[in-house]
């Protein structure tokens, strides 16, 4: 997850519209970063996760979960 605006005035750290989520079946971390501790956003992009807003993270596990 990450902050979504570029113009830092108009960012709200606590306004979750202005955060990115992202979410993958944990397996594809397993089975392609095994033995990784941390990931940066760099590296999670490359996993190609569903981008949801703060409201869809609930569907978006749920969906992830199944894809398992």
């Amino acid at each position: 997850m990450g902050l979504g605006e570029n113009e830092h005035a108009v960012v709200d750290p606590l306004h979750v519209d202005h955060w990115r989520f992202y979410v993958f079946p944990t397996a594809v971390l397993n089975r392609q970063l095994p033995d990784q501790r941390t990931l940066t956003l760099r590296s999670l992009l490359r996993l190609t996760p569903v981008e949801v807003p703060y409201g869809a993270i609930l569907a978006a596990v749920e969906s992830a979960a199944r894809a398992r």
